[in-house]
Parts: C-alpha cells; structure tokens; sequence
C-alpha cells in the first residue's frame, strides 16, 4: 500500500490527516510531521527520512507538504539521495490542501499507481480552488 506522509509548519499536517479521518475514517500507513517552533530544520530533515524508510512497503510513498520552497519541501529535497539509495520509490507534492489529500487516498484504496495517484491528486488540488461569484455566474450562464 503506498504510504502518505504530511509535513508541514506547525500542527497543520496532523489536523489534515484529522479531517481526512473525519471524513474517510482512519487511513492506514499515513503520518504526519510538524516542524514546530525552536524545532532543529536538521533534526526534522532526519525525522522525515526516517518515517520515509519505516512506511516503505515497497509500494510508494507519497510526501506531501505545504509550501514549494519552504522547510518541510527542501528537506525532503535534500534526503533525495538517501531516499533513492534506500531502493524507494517517492514522490513529493506540494500545496496540500483537503481535496489533494482525499484523492491520495481515494486512488489508493482503489489500487491506482504511484504516478496516477499524483496526477490525479494534482488535479483534485487546483478543481478545488473555486470562487463563489465565478462559480454562481458560470450556473447562470448553463441555465
């Protein structure tokens, strides 16, 4: 089963896999990392390259952070070769948001691979961006 980890800045990766549950009930190889403040950006560098190796299965695992650039992103980045070194197969997303995270665990329940699982996720982020007025003005225009 591929495995979702969620890094972000403060508690936000651990009330994204809350609402997941909420919403889906309990997901299994699924964890989350908070880099918190005072926290060592070394000692979280290490913690995510260690929950990458303890959820690898041989399926995948998917690393999904908050901001391109920022911490949680760049210290995956910098674990790239350990993490390929180890014979795992990883990709990293970024921008998470509630329908990216939803449809990780949609496609993985129904048995799609590591790459689908990512583009559709990637899609289900940006579908989920909307904007009240343009949408209320798109149903006038159909109706």
């Amino acid at each position: 089963m591929i495995g979702v980890l969620v890094a972000t800045h403060g508690h936000l990766s651990e009330e994204f896999l809350n609402t997941v549950k909420l919403i889906m009930g309990k997901q299994e190889k699924s964890f989350s990392l908070s880099l918190l403040e005072g926290d060592s950006v070394e000692d979280f560098s290490q913690e995510i390259f260690n929950k990458i190796k303890e959820v690898n299965d041989g399926s995948g695992i998917i690393v999904v952070t908050d901001l391109f650039l920022a911490s949680p992103y760049n210290q995956t980045t910098l674990n790239h070769k350990r993490i390929l070194n180890e014979s795992i197969e990883y990709r990293l997303l970024t921008g998470v948001n509630l329908p990216m995270l939803l449809e990780i665990f949609n496609q993985r329940m129904l048995g799609s691979s590591l790459d689908d699982v990512c583009e559709k996720a990637m899609f289900s982020a940006k579908e989920g961006v909307k904007e009240f007025n343009k949408e209320l003005s798109k149903n006038k225009k159909t109706n």
